[in-house]
C-alpha cells in the first residue's frame, strides 16, 4: 500500500512538472517580438540602423520569437505587418532616428513627407477607428521606441499608445529613452568575436536665441544654472559630438528654425512683435512640438511676395551635452 502511494505521489509530481513545462513553453511561444528597423534616406544615418540590426540579430540566437523587419518606410507599414501576424504579438520595437523636439524621423504614411510628431499623429488619428485589428494582442503589448530623447515627450508617447491601440480596446504601454540611443560593439578577446550592445547615454540641453556669434561663458553659466555644477561644463563643451565614446563628455549644436506668415495689419495691433508671436496659432503649435520657449528664439519679420503679408522666422541654437562615461566604464 505504501509503495502504491509512493508511485501515485511520483506520478502526480511528474504530471505537475510536465504541465508546468508545457505552460511555460506555451507562454514563451506566444511572446512574439517584432523589431521594425526603419529605412534611412541618408547614407550618413545608415550606420545607426545597421548597428541596430546587428544588435537584434545577435539576440535571435537566444530568442527564437524575435523577428526583424528591415527598411520599413512608415508607421502604416508597421500596422500592416502587425495585423498580418498569425501569432499573438507580445511586444513591438521601433528603431528610428528621433529627438524629443522633432519626433520620429519616419512618416506616418508612405506618401507623407512629415515626421511623426504628437501634433501630426493626433491629426491623423482624429475621428479614425483603431488601426490594429482585434485579437492581435493577447494582452497589453509593450511598444519600445529605440530613438533619442523620445521619452521626454509624454504627449508623443500617449499619441503612439493610441495609434497602436487595438480594435478590441487593448491599450499598449509605450516606453522610450530620454537620453541618446547608441548601438555599438566591443571586441571580445575570449570568444574572439564582436559583442553587440546598446546603451542610453544621459544628455543635458540648453537653448539660446540664434546668433552668428555667441558668448561661450554664458552657455557654460546656463548649463550650471539649469543643472548645477556636478558636470564640468567648460570641459564638456570642448569636445564635439564626433568624439563620442572617446571622451567622458561631448557636445552637439543644432539650429532649429520655425517659420510662418502673418498679416502686417494684425501684427500692428499688438504692443510688441513678441506678443503677437505668442498668440500666433501656427508658431505656438511648432513651439509646443519642440518644447522650447518663445524667448529662446531670435525672431525676424520680413516682407513676403504677397502685399501686406509678413514672413516670420525664428531661430534657436540648442546645445546638447552627452555623458558617455558610463558606456566607457562598461568597456
Amino acid at each position: 500500500m505504501r509503495k502504491l502511494l509512493q508511485y501515485q505521489l511520483v506520478f502526480s509530481l511528474l504530471i505537475l512538472l510536465v504541465t508546468t513545462s508545457l505552460s511555460a513553453f506555451s507562454k514563451g511561444a506566444e511572446r512574439l517580438q517584432l523589431v521594425f528597423i526603419f529605412k534611412s534616406e541618408s547614407s550618413i544615418n545608415q550606420g545607426f540602423y545597421q548597428s541596430a540590426f546587428n544588435y537584434y540579430r545577435s539576440r535571435q540566437t537566444t530568442n527564437p520569437n524575435l523577428i526583424i523587419i528591415r527598411n520599413v518606410d512608415s508607421l502604416q507599414q508597421v500596422v500592416e505587418v502587425v495585423n498580418n501576424q498569425k501569432r499573438k504579438v507580445h511586444s513591438i520595437v521601433l528603431v528610428s532616428h528621433a529627438s524629443h523636439w522633432s519626433g520620429l524621423s519616419i512618416p506616418i504614411t508612405e506618401h507623407s513627407s512629415h515626421k511623426t510628431t504628437s501634433s501630426t499623429l493626433l491629426q491623423f488619428l482624429d475621428d479614425r477607428s483603431p488601426l490594429i485589428k482585434q485579437t492581435v494582442y493577447s494582452q497589453a503589448p509593450k511598444i519600445i521606441i529605440e530613438g533619442c530623447g523620445i521619452g521626454s515627450s509624454q504627449t508623443l508617447l500617449k499619441a503612439l499608445s493610441r495609434f497602436f491601440t487595438s480594435h478590441d480596446s487593448i491599450i499598449p504601454e509605450v516606453s522610450a529613452p530620454k537620453g541618446y540611443m547608441l548601438f555599438y560593439y566591443l571586441n571580445n578577446p575570449v570568444k574572439q568575436n564582436k559583442e553587440f550592445l546598446k546603451a542610453e547615454i544621459p544628455i543635458w540641453e540648453v537653448s539660446i536665441p540664434f546668433s552668428k556669434s555667441y558668448d561661450y561663458q554664458s552657455i557654460v553659466n546656463q548649463f550650471s544654472v539649469k543643472y548645477g555644477d556636478s558636470i564640468p561644463w567648460d570641459i564638456a563643451l570642448e569636445f564635439p559630438h564626433s568624439s563620442l565614446l572617446q571622451n567622458d563628455y561631448t557636445y552637439k549644436k543644432r539650429t532649429i528654425t520655425l517659420s510662418s506668415y502673418g498679416y502686417k495689419s494684425d501684427i500692428d495691433k499688438f504692443n510688441s512683435k513678441l506678443d503677437y508671436i505668442k498668440k500666433h496659432k501656427s508658431i505656438k503649435e511648432q513651439l509646443d512640438n519642440y518644447g522650447i520657449g518663445v524667448d529662446r528664439f531670435s525672431w525676424e519679420f520680413d516682407k513676403s511676395s504677397r502685399p501686406g503679408v509678413v514672413k516670420i522666422t525664428g531661430r534657436s541654437l540648442t546645445i546638447t551635452v552627452f555623458d558617455s562615461s558610463q558606456v566607457k566604464k562598461a568597456r
